[in-house]
């Protein structure tokens, strides 16, 4: 990972199975892994880079200039910006079998 500053970076093991959410409490969009990951986090707040079980890599990318409307009368459950990556480890095994349902739920820009 290339970033200007230290981003208190550590190596995580999730099993099959896990029961997750999207960082965002009562509103965060929830899920359960089907596949297990080994994956590098980014402030200790979230996946920044992994690989799972079935060899799939995702990556986050930053760019400073993304826009994240208001999730105001959207009522599609919250993820965190720090959480997104992980459902496409959590979920697909391939880059062509994607199983994730992305448009379920609603990104924003918060850790």
């Amino acid at each position: 990972m290339d970033w200007q500053e230290d981003m208190h970076t550590d190596l995580w093991i999730f099993p099959r199975g896990m029961k997750r959410d999207g960082g965002m409490g009562d509103q965060g969009f929830k899920w359960a892994s089907k596949y297990g990951s080994v994956v590098s986090s980014i402030y200790e707040a979230g996946t920044a880079d992994g690989m799972n079980e079935k060899g799939l890599v995702a990556n986050s990318l930053f760019l400073v200039e993304s826009e994240y409307p208001s999730p105001k009368g959207d009522n599609r459950p919250l993820m965190s910006i720090a959480a997104w990556t992980q459902p496409e480890l959590d979920w697909d095994a391939t880059q062509d079998s994607s199983q994730w349902p992305r448009r379920s739920r609603r990104v924003i820009a918060s850790l």
